[in-house]
């Protein structure tokens, strides 16, 4: 009964396979008839492309009239094109229709092929069926390829082809329209030819065509050229500024514009291009001192002209501002300075001085320098000596004019009577000055530097800056960096060390440690530096945590000048401020508080560096107030209006010292221990 099944089951699929074979051979036939319908109306047959469109597509278009249903087999989806893409033959068990054409490019891809072969597979034996044309075309010939035309001059233009392989001979034609409407024809057999006797200014457009046993391919793709036009002549640039140039030149006959070309460079490898119908222009924003080349070129409806002779033009270069002189003076020997000027970009500055001194009739005229700055000796007391400095801007050979002198002067200061000389600072941007040797002492009203009376106190800061600056012509209230210059200045000194070297022992703090509890004269004796303390040197009593010998009131300068209680005795105001945005040294977060120089982790924004460290002394970063040098009372995040008070009073203890700062009263603040110090 199984037996009998199985060949039941096996003679069915026979009959569907052989009813489905009946179908595809139907089916090609009626196909194959299209096909031979096609190729009677239009003398070839279907290209490839044609043929694997949509159903709708080929019934319509190419093989009209029949049911889109017969191009797909008989397993295939209703509505299916089952005829294979791209001209391709069958494999093995593929179930489709294979339209195979002549092989042809233009066959495959082209408008159509001069025969074809139809291949299905029968499903029941696996053999391949095909039907092949009636008619079989000459293969056509190959249509050439990498058409080329160049112009040659104003009246040539070569063209140029790749050889096809077996064509006897090639067509050229040439023509002013690309629909070529009116075309020359060339006929030969060689793949070069100069087209020639042609008008200026013209564009033409070429395409050719090969021939093979008389047969001839496709047009080729078009390309064209244009002859050129004469190149223009007369082309002049001419200099306006420095940073423009004007060019012109002669107008050419025939042309509609013009294109001209600048660049740096003679062999114009990166122009800047300008395309306009006029014979004049500006060329404008240019970079200074630079050699600028121009060519011109002119164009017409369909072509250009070579390039005209080639010009140039160099611009000229501005002069910069005056140079902004500066001097500082330390010990007799001033030093004039000035920053670089601005120069255009890719130009750059050089300098000449003229230095003279007053009313001696000294002059040096101008000198070449090639920066900043010039060192003269300066200390002949009612001379006025001058440096005034020009600027000139150069690239290679052009340069600008000089500028106009920027200048300063120093006057060599003699101090009055109750002032000490201060060699100037480097470091604090300070010259030679002069600053009161005593605390400033009122005298009917008037500070007064003298040794005699205790110090002028219970003084705001802004009454301070008022009584300084009435103390005589150009006095002032000592600033931040007088008072460091004088610190870096006493430090450096080895007689204001206990070691007897800098560094070794400590400096003396002045009358600090609260015996007496009174702010003291001075002693017009400067050896009597301990005069009032109870003290005396080498005295190794200790009072409030103080030794004896710290109290020396006196600190020698590098001039041998002394002056007394810039440490103890009286706080002193300074001009220096701060408030916010300023931010005070200290440590961040740790609000107000005494601290050691060498513990402050936020250096702040105060102007000039207070610490020690600024001083570029050795060993300075470390200090403590064990050296002598004092503390810092500040708060970080202090950001109301305070005024700076310096050296501590006669009660402050280990916080006296010359580096000593309290940023911890406002401007407007009073006390019996706040005193000042004048300077001019």
């Amino acid at each position: 009964m199984g037996i009998l099944t199985t060949v039941g089951i096996i003679s069915f699929s026979r009959i569907q396979s052989d009813s489905r074979d009946s179908q595809r051979s139907s089916k090609i036939t009626v196909i194959a008839e299209a096909l031979e319908k096609y190729y009677d109306e239009n003398g070839e047959y279907p290209s490839c492309n044609a043929m694997t469109q949509s159903p709708e597509t080929v019934t319509t278009e190419t093989l009209t009239g029949i049911d889109p249903e017969v191009l797909a087999t008989p397993r295939a989806e209703s509505g299916t094109n089952s005829i294979l893409a791209s001209c391709a033959n069958l494999t093995s068990t593929t179930d489709a229709f294979a339209y195979v054409g002549d092989g042809s490019s233009d066959c495959l891809n082209g408008e159509a092929c001069s025969q074809y072969t139809l291949n299905y597979q029968e499903e029941s034996t696996g053999n391949i069926i095909s039907l092949s044309s009636r008619h079989a075309l000459p293969a056509p010939s190959s249509a050439p390829t990498n058409l080329l035309a160049i112009t040659a001059s104003s009246t040539s233009i070569n063209v140029s082809w790749d050889a096809v392989s077996g064509a006897t001979s090639y067509t050229l034609q040439r023509d002013t329209s690309s629909s070529f409407n009116n075309p020359t024809a060339i006929t030969q057999p060689g793949i070069f030819y100069l087209s020639s006797s042609l008008p200026q200014g013209t564009k033409y457009y070429y395409r050719v065509q090969s021939t093979i046993s008389n047969e001839t391919s496709g047009w080729s793709t078009t390309t064209n050229a244009t002859t050129t036009i004469d190149a223009p002549t007369g082309l002049v640039a001419a200099v306006v500024s420095s940073t423009s140039i004007n060019v012109s030149w002669d107008v050419i006959s025939g042309a509609t514009s013009y294109i001209l070309q600048r660049d740096t460079s003679a062999s114009f490898t990166s122009p800047t291009i300008t395309t306009q119908a006029d014979i004049t222009f500006l060329s404008s924003g240019l970079s200074q001192g630079v050699k600028y080349y121009y060519r011109v070129q002119a164009t017409s409806i369909n072509g250009y002209s070579g390039w005209s002779t080639i010009v140039n033009a160099t611009t000229t270069i501005d002069a910069p501002a005056a140079p902004t002189v500066t001097k500082i003076t330390i010990n007799a020997t001033t030093t004039w300075s000035w920053p670089t000027v601005t120069c255009p970009a890719g130009t750059t500055a050089r300098y000449q001085y003229r230095y003279t001194i007053t009313p001696s009739g000294s002059d040096s005229g101008w000198v070449a320098t090639a920066s900043s700055p010039v060192v003269f000796t300066t200390n002949t007391v009612g001379q006025t000596y001058i440096v005034a400095v020009q600027a000139q801007c150069f690239l290679g050979s052009v340069t600008s004019g000089w500028s106009t002198p920027g200048q300063a002067s120093h006057i060599p200061k003699v101090c009055a009577t109750g002032y000490v000389s201060v060699h100037g600072s480097f470091t604090y941007g300070v010259s030679d000055f002069c600053v009161m040797k005593y605390e400033a002492k009122n005298v009917g009203g008037v500070a007064t530097s003298q040794a005699a009376l205790s110090p002028w106190t219970w003084i705001r800061q802004t009454a301070a800056i008022t009584a300084s600056n009435a103390a005589c012509d150009g006095c002032h209230l000592i600033t931040e960096a007088e008072w460091m210059t004088i610190a870096q200045n006493i430090m450096s000194v080895s007689s204001n060390w206990s070691g007897g070297s800098v560094g070794s022992g400590y400096t003396y703090s002045g009358h600090s440690d609260d015996a007496p509890v009174a702010f003291l004269a001075a002693d017009a004796n400067d050896a009597n530096g301990y005069s009032g303390t109870g003290n005396f040197s080498g005295d190794s009593s200790v009072t409030n945590g103080m030794i004896g010998n710290s109290q020396r009131r006196t600190l020698t300068l590098t001039n041998g000048q002394v002056i007394w209680d810039l440490a103890g005795n009286v706080w002193d105001w300074t001009s220096g401020t701060s408030q916010s945005p300023i931010v005070q040294p200290g440590v961040s977060g740790g609000g107000g508080a005494w601290r050691e120089w060498n513990t402050i982790t936020n250096p702040g924004t105060v102007s000039p560096n207070q610490s020690p460290a600024s001083t570029g002394i050795a060993g300075a970063s470390t200090w403590t107030s064990a050296k002598g040098i004092g503390q810092v009372w500040s708060s970080t995040e202090d950001a109301t209006l305070r005024g700076f008070v310096r050296g501590g009073n006669c009660g402050s203890t280990i916080t006296a010292g010359v580096f000593s700062v309290s940023y911890g009263y406002e401007p407007t603040f009073t006390h019996q221990s706040l005193g000042f110090r004048v300077a001019f």
